[in-house]
């Protein structure tokens, strides 16, 4: 069955590249792989635009499946992996225990709530500020003083989204 929209060689490559290459689902290492950009901010943007269409997304789940990993596939690895126990080693001979390997169990956890989209996406936000201070001239109390006041109006700034001014309203011009 043909789709509507056909797929680029690079969008291709990078399908393969993300599914089974080796940046197997690393975005933007597959991105760099492929498309030879020199810049990773660029690529992440444009990687992320990438995976977020429809043809992309179809490829990438037909490329999964004719490798043989299919959801319930990998679900069964998380299931056993879910109940991971310690190897031990003794004399160079290792032996599966009884005993839970918990920090292993929290990463197939962390895996599987992942893949089920359960974390909210975050969007990592950077923030600079212009300070007039002749720093010189304070004392070490005075500074202390300074800086905690400036991290108590940035709390409630990305709180109550008010400026160091207080007038709230941003500061950048946004």
């Amino acid at each position: 069955m043909a789709t509507a929209t056909k797929l680029t060689e690079f969008q291709k490559r990078f399908c393969a590249e993300f599914v089974s290459g080796k940046n197997a689902g690393n975005q933007r290492q597959s991105y760099l792989a492929v498309y030879k950009t020199k810049n990773p901010v660029s690529a992440d943007t444009i990687s992320w635009r990438l995976l977020n269409t429809d043809k992309i997304k179809n490829e990438i789940q037909r490329l999964k499946e004719g490798a043989g990993l299919t959801d319930e596939f990998i679900f069964q690895r998380i299931r056993e992996g879910l109940d991971s126990n310690y190897i031990a080693s003794y004399k160079g001979r290792a032996k599966l225990t009884d005993i839970p390997d918990q920090a292993t169990r929290h990463k197939y956890i962390d895996l599987a709530a992942k893949l089920r989209d359960m974390f909210p996406s975050q969007k990592i936000e950077s923030r600079s500020i212009n300070i007039d201070v002749q720093v010189e001239k304070l004392g070490p109390g005075e500074l202390a003083q300074l800086l905690t006041q400036m991290a108590k109006q940035l709390n409630a700034k990305s709180k109550g989204k008010t400026n160091l001014l207080g007038s709230g309203q941003d500061t950048n011009g946004a």
